[in-house]
C-alpha cells in the first residue's frame, strides 16, 4: 500500500490487511516485586502497564441456515482430514492463520474473495 488513505477510502482487502498486521511485541514490564519506581506526579507510584495474557472469547449469532452450513463444513473437513470432529474454534483459528498468511504474501485470492463477501454483507 502506498500513501496512507483515509479508512473510509480503503478497499475491503486493504482494511483487512491492516487489521491482520502483526502486533508489535509488548514492552517488557518490570516484575511486581521490583524496586519501587520514582513517585509519579501527585505522590503515588505508577503501576506497570499490564500485558494481556488471557484468551479473548468471541461469539456469533448465526441464522439456522448459517449454523447448518457451518456444521456441514465442519463435518466435511473432519472427513477430509480423517479426524472424528473439527471444532468451530479450530476452524476459526485456521482461517485466521490462512488469511493472515495470504495477506502477508500480498492479498491473494482467498483474501480477495473474503473481502468481496464482507463488502457485500456490510453494504446490506
Amino acid at each position: 500500500m502506498s500513501a496512507a488513505k483515509p479508512a473510509a477510502r480503503r478497499t475491503a482487502a486493504e482494511r483487512m490487511a491492516a487489521a491482520l498486521q502483526p502486533v508489535p511485541a509488548p514492552t517488557p514490564v518490570a516484575p511486581v516485586d521490583a524496586a519501587p519506581q520514582e513517585p509519579a506526579a501527585g505522590g503515588g507510584r505508577r503501576r506497570p502497564a499490564a500485558v494481556q495474557t488471557k484468551t479473548t472469547r468471541i461469539t456469533a449469532d448465526l441464522s439456522p441456515l448459517e449454523y447448518r452450513a457451518l456444521t456441514r463444513v465442519l463435518a466435511d473437513l473432519a472427513e477430509m482430514i480423517g479426524v472424528h470432529k473439527v471444532t468451530t474454534v479450530d476452524l476459526i483459528r485456521s482461517m485466521v492463520d490462512e488469511l493472515g498468511e495470504d495477506l502477508r504474501q500480498g492479498a491473494g485470492p482467498v483474501v480477495e474473495r473474503v473481502a468481496d463477501r464482507l463488502a457485500a454483507r456490510m453494504s446490506e
